[in-house]
């Protein structure tokens, strides 16, 4: 049974229009996920995914990414701005974003939150 941060996190990706798929392979032999921008669905490799902290810290990482389509313009749109760094926006960036938030899903939740939905509550 999954704990319940994970289905929280489920939740809140949820709340945010995010659709998340499981596929094998997302996207390449080394992605363990993959956010789609623009569709806001994202993957978890079945492959790749061994234990539920991976599950989360994977769900977090690509929270973030949607996060940031939110902030940027809406998910609809092609924009995507940082959400704590100071750089300027670029898919680099963005993805050391993502790798230096996902070890903290509570936080990740909070910026979801904020940006997709407009709460920082749940």
């Amino acid at each position: 049974m999954p704990s319940s941060l994970l289905m929280l996190l489920l939740v809140v990706a949820s709340r945010a229009g995010s659709t998340v798929i499981h596929r094998p392979l997302c996207d390449g032999p080394l992605l363990v996920g993959h956010y789609f921008s623009g569709s806001n669905v994202f993957c978890l490799s079945t492959e790749l995914i061994h234990t539920e902290d991976q599950v989360v810290e994977t769900i977090s990482h690509e929270l973030v990414h949607v996060a940031q389509d939110c902030a940027g313009g809406g998910i609809a749109s092609d924009r995507y701005a940082l959400l704590l760094s100071e750089e300027k926006p670029s898919v680099e960036a963005a993805e050391r974003e993502a790798y230096a938030l996902e070890s903290d899903p509570e936080q990740v939740m909070a910026l979801v939150r904020r940006h997709c939905y407009g709460s920082s509550a749940e």
